[in-house]
């Protein structure tokens, strides 16, 4: 018996369209409900805050980096970045009395 001498990792690259699909998917079989849009992943990779590839024009995204990207700190990056964003005059608030 012989033992493979390489072994690849070939990853799964889907379209946007695809990877949204997939993801609400799998979601929801989780009994989860999942509101992550297509423009949203766009958003991602036209950032590099994910891995991807472009294919003529189309982009094409690495699911399992995407996934681990959920699961990290990613999206708790992108909300501190939109709290910053809309305070980015130095508008304070005011309470109502």
């Amino acid at each position: 018996m012989s033992t493979p001498l390489l072994t690849i990792n070939i990853p799964t690259m889907l379209t946007i369209e695809e990877t949204a699909k997939a993801l609400n998917e799998n979601a929801r079989k989780a009994g989860v409900k999942c509101g992550i849009s297509k423009f949203y992943i766009r958003q991602l990779a036209l950032t590099n805050k994910i891995v991807h590839t472009r294919a003529e024009k189309k982009i094409l995204i690495n699911f399992e980096k995407l996934i681990a990207y959920f699961n990290e700190a990613g999206v708790e990056a992108d909300k501190s970045n939109l709290n910053k964003a809309d305070n980015k005059y130095g508008i304070t608030p005011i309470s109502v009395k």
